[in-house]
């Protein structure tokens, strides 16, 4: 099978290599596509539709990191707890199943399959995709629970140098330094950040427990530096290639524990580590047939620490654990007769862990996984109203071990979707999925409870929109979505080892409504609801059954800018540290933010959780009380 899919991989780039004209191509009706930024599009990548939130310069302000981005995202649950990571869920689905991309690569989730959001710093990000629907072949393995895509934005060809820093309560403080440029024929971009906190300030609503003070949250305070680079060149007119890097760096990292603290332990991180790279390469071959092949390495490591004392002096784990996924994604695009366009997707990856401790993995152990993929992908215009889509991938994956090899079945998973257009809606979308998810190394290889003969989960996915946009006194639009799930063969613990046992299902509906008041006045209405009383006995874990959010934008005089925004979120079950579980309260938080630009400099300053809120996103893990933001940025020249 390996060497099946490595002898693709080599006539698909030999052949690109050969078809690539070196000959003008300034009279054939191309456009120029940046490299790095590879979007996904209705509906060629998303069977269902696809949401999009603008990260503007006016909410900005409020967002240090990839976490921050996804608050009140309608249909998303984003929490913080053990550990200190983020855990992302689209509509319920688990952390791990929820593919997370920047510009179109996928980060490496690691032993555990999750992408701590929170220590990835926002540098650049001009808009956040989701796909919380039906997934599209073309998004290869491992995207059952949906598809985030981070798009960072292009560089000016005005400006080269920008600085900024925002500022918030008990010395917290992110500062960017940015050089970019964008010439005719090729665009860079070095981006320098450093995020620095003493710890958030708690809700004066907060009451102390034995563990918990209820003023500056206990072991949240680190620091970290992250770089970032990208570059794009176009050469033979319309060919292009880029590459990007990155490096983050934390030589120390606390974690806050729960409040109740149940486990009487003490946590955090030291040389925390995490980089990467990329490699592009686009090529129009005729006027019908181009391709992309992407090369991407992204790695971390780190050792984490645990204590007996708050002084963190009584040590009793210390723990290494290294990780890295190496891949390569190659998709050609093909235009067959006028009406139908058809993708292939190759894919070919290898996860890659080493850990070694002082208490259960005293001898140093290293596995891998090897997972190969094949997509086929194809639309139909029917006419100037309907298009016609659909698709079928087949995967597998090989579990390495120090003793011997694992290969999975070749499974299948497959797409299809309608979009049209009547006199009524400006778009209906019905699309269905069925989509795969592989196990995670600590599923298969944890030495107290992994199983390397796991199945692959499977989710059934279906989707309904309606899309409308429409004048009552003032321009409004309208959209509304209904969606169904079932998961199968899902991964839980069953007699102390990872099992296939479980079949879960979920329904609900998502609605949005945006209005013009005003030449000045923007309003925007989100309520979603999920109907988590599907199976008996299985509590969906920080989900709320309703959420209702409300975004405000208004042009005030002197030309400055004012968002406030309200959430409303319901109760949630939630697990302690002994895994009894708890219901959490339901919360509203209101923010508002002002800014103010003039030339090339821009002010902002805003007030989160107006009312000093007191909530637990997660059992034991309070969040923030009321917060300040000051911030700048300015073009040097």
């Amino acid at each position: 099978m390996k060497k099946f899919f490595c002898t693709i991989v080599f006539m698909t780039l030999l052949y690109t290599l050969i078809a690539v004209k070196a000959d003008s191509t300034a009279t054939r009706k191309y456009y120029r596509l940046e490299a790095i930024r590879v979007i996904a599009k209705e509906p060629q990548e998303s069977i269902g539709s696809i949401s999009v939130k603008s990260l503007n310069k006016e909410n900005l302000a409020l967002e240090l990191n990839f976490h921050d981005t996804m608050k009140g995202v309608s249909g998303v649950a984003i929490t913080s707890g053990s550990k200190g990571e983020s855990n992302l869920r689209i509509r319920a689905f688990q952390k791990q199943d929820v593919k997370i991309m920047v510009d179109g690569r996928t980060l490496n989730g690691g032993y555990f399959g999750n992408v701590n959001l929170l220590e990835i710093p926002l540098f650049e990000v001009e808009e956040v995709q989701m796909v919380k629907g039906p997934v599209s072949s073309l998004y290869g393995f491992n995207s059952m629970g949906g598809a985030v895509n981070f798009i960072t934005a292009k560089p000016s060809d005005k400006d080269w140098l920008k600085i900024s820093s925002i500022f918030k309560r008990n010395n917290t403080r992110n500062s960017k330094m940015i050089l970019s440029h964008n010439f005719k024929t090729w665009d860079f971009q070095l981006n320098l950040t450093q995020n620095t906190t003493d710890g958030f300030v708690l809700s004066k609503n907060f009451k102390p427990t034995v563990y918990e003070n209820g003023d500056i949250r206990n072991l949240a305070d680190n620091s970290s530096w992250d770089f970032q680079t990208k570059f794009n060149w176009t050469f033979f007119d319309f060919q292009s290639l880029g590459l990007t890097m990155g490096y983050t760096y934390a030589d120390e990292k606390n974690v806050p524990n729960s409040i109740y603290n149940y486990e009487n332990l003490y946590r955090k991180f030291s040389d925390w580590k995490r980089y990467n790279s990329s490699l592009l390469l686009s090529l129009i071959h005729t006027e019908s047939l181009e391709s992309q092949h992407r090369i991407y390495f992204d790695a971390f490591d780190n050792t984490y620490h645990e204590y007996r004392d708050a002084a963190l002096t009584q040590e009793t784990l210390n723990s290494l654990l290294e990780s890295y996924s190496l891949g390569y994604e190659g998709k050609l695009n093909m235009q067959i007769l006028s009406d139908h366009s058809s993708a292939l997707l190759l894919k070919s990856e290898k996860l890659y862990y080493n850990r070694i401790d002082n208490r259960t993995y005293i001898e140093e152990i290293d596995n891998s996984t090897y997972t190969n993929s094949l997509s086929l992908f194809d639309i139909f215009k029917m006419n100037q109203q309907t298009e016609v889509s659909g698709g079928i991938g087949f995967s597998n994956s090989i579990r390495d071990i120090s003793t011997k090899q694992i290969s999975t079945p070749i499974y299948s998973d497959f797409c299809a979707g309608i979009s049209m257009k009547d006199i009524y809606f400006d778009k209906i979308i019905l699309g269905f999925s069925k989509n795969i998810q592989f196990p995670t190394m600590h599923e298969l290889f944890s030495d107290s409870k992994g199983n390397l003969d796991l199945d692959a989960e499977k989710a059934y996915k279906t989707e309904f929109s309606l899309h409308k946009a429409f004048h009552l006194l003032r321009p409004l639009s309208f959209s509304s979505t209904i969606f169904y799930n079932s998961i199968h063969d899902m991964i839980e613990v069953k007699s102390g080892k990872y099992t296939n046992f479980r079949q879960l299902e979920n329904a609900g509906f998502e609605t949005a409504l945006m209005m013009n008041l005003s030449k000045r006045i923007n309003l925007e209405l989100n309520y979603d609801y999920i109907d988590l009383s599907m199976n008996t006995g299985y509590p969906f874990y920080e989900i709320p059954e309703n959420h209702l959010s409300a975004i405000l934008n208004i042009s005030l005089p002197f030309n400055v800018k004012m968002k406030y925004q309200y959430d409303y979120y319901d109760d949630r079950i939630s697990p302690d540290d002994n895994d009894v579980l708890h219901t959490l309260e339901p919360y509203s938080l209101h923010q508002i933010n002002f800014s103010k630009s003039f030339k090339k400099t821009r002010l902002v300053f805003g007030v989160e959780n107006i009312l000093d809120t007191d909530y637990q996103e997660e059992w034991g893990f309070p969040a923030s009380g009321i917060n300040f933001t000051l911030g700048f940025e300015t073009v040097l020249f």
